[in-house]
């Protein structure tokens, strides 16, 4: 199965201006937004990789861009943006990994160098081949999260 054509022009993951070469390998992707004044609130997102290693790839990518963030204003992947400096928190006991599944979370500051700062919430559950995003504003994101994120733990895919 190939990518479809808009799957290449569309990115998934972007953090800390890292390459994330597991972007060639989705096969998939349905992104839902939910925007609050004209500013995206929070985002769904359904990205479907090649197979469960590629999807596994993707997750490690992830972690590895935290991992190695640099300090200072990195480019994003998505054009149009700003570059951002990442500043990362400690992310709740009750957003960790649950037995059963693949979940990477992040709690994180993301600032440009006009001075405008958001505060973010992240979470990226892997089930096989398909990853489920939810991110998005803290103050928004952190309530769907505290409540719904147990049932990322819980898909079957």
């Amino acid at each position: 199965m190939g990518r479809p054509p808009w799957c290449a022009s569309q990115v998934s993951l972007d953090l800390c201006g890292a390459p994330f070469p597991s972007e060639q390998l989705r096969t998939g992707r349905l992104q839902v937004g939910a925007y609050v004044q004209d500013a995206q609130a929070i985002s769904v997102e359904g990205i479907l990789y090649r197979d469960d290693a590629a999807a596994k790839e993707a997750l490690a990518e992830l972690e590895h861009a935290q991992a190695t963030c640099p300090r200072g204003f990195t480019p994003s992947g998505v054009a149009g943006q700003p570059p951002v400096k990442t500043r990362f928190h400690r992310v709740p006991a009750r957003f960790a990994p649950q037995p059963g599944g693949h979940r990477v979370t992040q709690a994180l500051t993301q600032s440009t160098n006009a001075g405008d700062a958001t505060d973010l919430i992240s979470v990226f559950q892997r089930r096989g081949p398909i990853v489920v995003a939810l991110y998005g504003v803290a103050d928004v994101t952190n309530s769907y999260v505290a409540r719904d994120v147990g049932g990322l733990a819980a898909l079957r895919i």
